[in-house]
Order: structure tokens, then sequence, then C-alpha cells
């Protein structure tokens, strides 16, 4: 079982192997005032999915070492909004446009 982490060319960590599901758990964050505390409950492996957790909550995969102990949580959350998409929206306001300054140094 090669779980301990590696890093890859980029110096990013790597996801190790697995080769059954006893190598990893299910967990999700657990959370002060509706923000993560950085600690990780680990799921039920007799409960299902929506008895554990609520409307898209997020799920994290926690490894196990060669010794059977859980790994850290590696995890990089994304932005919920995309910058570039919110740039390249076309505007939603009703109104007339404003015209734009036109040259006249002829």
């Amino acid at each position: 079982m090669d779980l301990v982490p590696e890093f890859d060319s980029d110096g990013e960590w790597a996801v190790p192997t697995v080769n059954s599901t006893d190598d990893f758990e299910l967990s999700r964050a657990v959370k002060d005032r509706g923000r993560p505390t950085g600690e990780y409950d680990v799921l039920s492996n007799t409960d299902t999915v929506k008895q554990s957790l609520v409307n898209w909550e997020t799920l994290f995969v926690q490894f196990r070492d060669e010794h059977g102990d859980l790994l850290p949580v590696k995890v990089a959350l994304p932005s919920i909004t995309d910058v570039e998409e919110e740039e390249l929206a076309p505007s939603t306001s009703k109104g007339k446009r404003k015209a734009e300054p036109e040259d006249f140094s002829d």
C-alpha cells in the first residue's frame, strides 16, 4: 500500500494510490458559525449520505497511511464566483446604454 503523500513534478501534493476502500475515509468539515474549523469528522459506514450530510455539503477524502492512521486533508477550495465570467457577462440592467465618446479631431 503506497499511501505516503508524494509530490508531483510541479511540487504539488499528489493523490495517494489506493488499493481498496479501506485506504481512505469520507469526511465532512467541522464548522463553527458556518465556517470550517480545519477539523474533519469521518462519516459513518452504516449511515447513508442523506442521513449524514445537508444539501450541497462538501465531502472530503481522508487517505490512510501505511499504519492505518488518517492523513491530514489537503484541499484548495475554488472561488465561488469566477472573476473572468463576471467581467465578460453582459449587463442585465435595464435602460439606455451610454453612447461611446466619438473622436472629432479631424
